[in-house]
C-alpha cells in the first residue's frame, strides 16, 4: 500500500532540497519496449544494420547458387556504406585528424578497384560497427 502521508523533505547544508528515500523508491524509472530499442538502433545505425542484413542476403543468393546476385548485393554494401563512410574520414582529413579510417578507406578502395566486394563489405562493416559502437558508449557515458 502507498503512503499518503506528505513528502517528506529535507535541506542539505549546501541548500538543495532532498526526497525521502520512500518517495525515491516509488519514482519507477520505464525502459522502452524491445521492439522500440530495437528500432532505435536501426534509426541510429542505419549503415552496420544494413551491411550486416545485405551480407546475410548476399550468403542465402550464394548458397542457393545465384552467386553472380550475392556479388552485386556485395557491391551495394560496399558503395552504400562505403560513400558515408569515405565522407566522414575526409572530414577527419581536412580536419587534421588522421586514423586507422583512413586504412579502412583505402581497403575498402582496393576491394572495389580488385572487385573482392566481400572483402571490402567486412571492412565496411568493421568499419561502421566500430563508429556505432563508439556512439553507443559515448551515448550511455552522458546519460549515466
Amino acid at each position: 500500500m502507498i503512503n499518503s502521508s506528505p513528502v517528506k523533505k529535507s535541506t542539505t547544508q549546501d541548500g538543495n532540497v532532498t526526497e525521502s528515500t520512500a518517495d525515491q523508491a516509488r519514482t519507477i524509472v520505464t525502459q522502452p519496449s524491445w521492439p522500440r530499442r530495437i528500432w532505435q538502433a536501426l534509426r541510429n545505425y542505419p549503415i552496420p544494420f544494413g551491411s550486416l542484413t545485405l551480407l546475410l542476403v548476399s550468403l542465402v543468393l550464394w548458397l542457393v547458387g545465384r552467386a553472380e546476385f550475392a556479388n552485386w548485393t556485395l557491391m551495394v554494401i560496399v558503395l552504400m556504406g562505403g560513400i558515408p563512410l569515405l565522407w566522414d574520414t575526409f572530414k577527419h582529413i581536412i580536419h587534421r585528424e588522421f586514423s586507422v579510417d583512413f586504412i579502412a578507406i583505402l581497403a575498402i578502395t582496393g576491394s572495389l578497384l580488385l572487385k573482392e566486394y566481400l572483402a571490402g563489405a567486412f571492412i565496411v562493416l568493421m568499419l561502421s560497427g566500430g563508429e556505432a559502437r563508439e556512439a553507443f558508449a559515448l551515448r550511455r557515458a552522458r546519460t549515466s
